[in-house]
């Protein structure tokens, strides 16, 4: 077909007025495109499916099923592979985001939701399933809640108890570090470990005297243990060092970062 339309394009070179000819052309040109715009459709119907294969749905854009499929359509709106692709997509993205959702993972479940919405803009599935993800959410909140305050009121009942940073496993202080780990920054949180440090140097005051020098040293690394914790979740700018405990005479130097021992 490419031969027999350069030989036509050659006679229309010396008689280019020739109705006939031109005729000729414009149909022999007609069926070369279709024959090319075939073989791109095939061609982009299996890069389609090997993105497919690959579970390269949406993301990476310009280079995964969605818009290889596009593609084909832009050349054939009507065509049954590109559209049955983006029908699988569409169910392959509802299943994943159903999965991510059964296990707990609801900002995943929402991104895929999301990517559904762009392949299926009124797929009624997906605004279902964005809707009970919604729900999901709000629950945990309530319950993330719930526990913050449980965990608080724990805290509190350790510290009034005189359970600072001991026994091993019920102490304000593993409590509080417990809470910064769920939640960064919880206020409430860092004012108790604040709250832990001050009362262990009052308690190391009060058991200064020589007969009582390791209880106050270990109650002073105890306070001192818990200004980093404080600190490091807090920390807005430098943090400044801890000061000296208030002892008779020069007691006390710096051992390190975080303890002191006696002169």
């Amino acid at each position: 077909m490419e031969q027999a339309l350069l030989v036509v394009r050659q006679g229309l070179h010396f008689q280019p007025n020739h109705t006939g000819l031109a005729t000729l052309e414009r149909y022999m040109r007609g069926k070369v495109w279709e024959k090319q715009r075939a073989q791109i459709m095939t061609e982009l119907v299996a890069q389609a499916k090997g993105h497919m294969q690959e579970a390269r749905l949406i993301e990476s854009k310009g280079d995964n099923a969605f818009d290889t499929y596009n593609a084909v359509l832009m050349l054939d709106r009507d065509n049954r592979e590109a559209r049955e692709g983006l029908t699988q997509i569409s169910q392959r993205l509802t299943e994943d985001a159903g999965r991510a959702r059964q296990t707990g993972d609801l900002e995943r479940s929402l991104a895929l939701i999301d990517q559904g919405l762009r392949v299926d803009p009124k797929g009624h599935g997906f605004h279902t399933l964005k809707d009970a993800v919604a729900d999901d959410k709000r629950a945990l909140g309530k319950k993330h809640r719930r526990l913050v305050a449980q965990w608080l009121e724990r805290a509190q009942r350790q510290f009034q108890s005189g359970r600072l940073t001991t026994p091993p496993g019920d102490n304000a202080f593993e409590t509080y570090r417990m809470l910064l780990a769920v939640v960064p920054r919880q206020a409430d949180a860092l004012t108790g470990l604040e709250q832990i440090a001050e009362r262990c140097v009052q308690l190391a005051e009060a058991a200064q005297d020589p007969g009582h020098v390791q209880a106050s040293l270990a109650l002073i690394d105890q306070g001192l243990q818990a200004v980093p914790a404080m600190t490091d979740s807090r920390r807005s700018g430098p943090r400044s060092a801890p000061a000296k405990p208030k002892l008779s005479g020069d007691f006390w130097v710096r051992r390190s970062s975080s303890s002191w021992h006696r002169a």
